[in-house]
């Protein structure tokens, strides 16, 4: 039983912080990628009504900057409360 909660309590929950964290901001930032490319290929490679969808993608794309400011907010507090839960448990002497 020793072994299971060593690993559980100092190596998964560690990884499962650092993953869930790391593909929030990965994929925050291919959709910023993707509005603001399509926003450059409306606007400098198509003409005429098409370059209108340029003005939307970069709403878009500015409406989800402002979206991810407060994911990156969210994200910090759920990391971090998650952190001193982990640790809280860690350190917590059993009953």
């Amino acid at each position: 039983m020793t072994p299971i909660e060593f690993v559980s309590t100092f190596i998964l929950r560690p990884i499962t912080l650092t993953l869930r964290l790391l593909m929030n901001m990965v994929v925050g930032h291919l959709l910023l990628v993707l509005f603001f490319t399509g926003t450059a290929f409306f606007i400098f490679n198509l003409s005429g009504l098409w370059s209108l969808f340029g003005v939307v993608t970069f709403a878009f794309g500015f409406a989800f900057s402002l979206f991810e400011i407060l994911v990156a907010v969210l994200q910090a507090y759920v990391f971090a409360l998650l952190t001193a839960v982990y640790i809280q448990l860690a350190v917590a002497e059993e009953h």
